[in-house]
């Protein structure tokens, strides 16, 4: 009966329900809510020229003495090249080593304050959609478990560390 009128509520907005999977979505409060990630991408501070700084990077990236530092175990072949010059796997942006993008754009997804620490779940799942890297679930993960201030946050909500009941300490007579 809820759902119904929350379904006819919603019909007559403009807006996207999007499902994150399992755990992502455990915690579903103001500051977890997401904008659509179009106006996300708009909205991130990273400089205007972050198309030219993707180019500027992969080209870098491909030179002979990169690919190696690369690790793309022959994905290199697989890159479609769209019509401003960035290769892209399955109309995703790759985002090299080179130039320090990986980490801009991690940060900004991360920490800015249109985000407000996302778990690692719910930045892979936004940071997928647009960048693909080798190992990307995994520095995600890394770098999250680096935050400090999630690391703080969390601490609150896990159980206590060590023991639970106070040891009895016999008397000395």
């Amino acid at each position: 009966m809820r759902q119904c009128r929350w379904l006819e509520l919603l019909a007559d907005c403009d807006c996207e329900i999007r499902y994150h999977p399992r755990k992502a979505n455990v915690v579903a409060d103001a500051l977890s809510r997401k904008e659509p990630l179009i106006i996300r991408s708009l909205i991130m501070t990273i400089h205007l020229k972050l198309l030219t700084q993707i180019l500027e990077a992969q080209t870098e990236a491909i030179k002979k003495e990169n690919i190696k530092a690369e690790n793309l175990r022959g994905m290199d072949k697989s890159f479609e090249i769209r019509p401003n010059g960035i290769r892209c796997i399955k109309n995703r942006s790759w985002l090299p080593l080179f130039g320090g993008l990986r980490h801009l754009i991690m940060h900004e997804s991360h920490k800015s304050k249109y985000s407000i620490h996302p778990g690692s779940n719910k930045m892979y799942q936004d940071l997928k959609k647009l960048y693909w890297w080798p190992n990307i679930k995994a520095i995600i993960v890394e770098y999250v478990g680096k935050c400090l201030t999630c690391s703080r946050v969390k601490a609150e909500c896990q159980k206590p560390f060590g023991l639970l009941v106070q040891p009895e300490i016999p008397m000395w007579k």
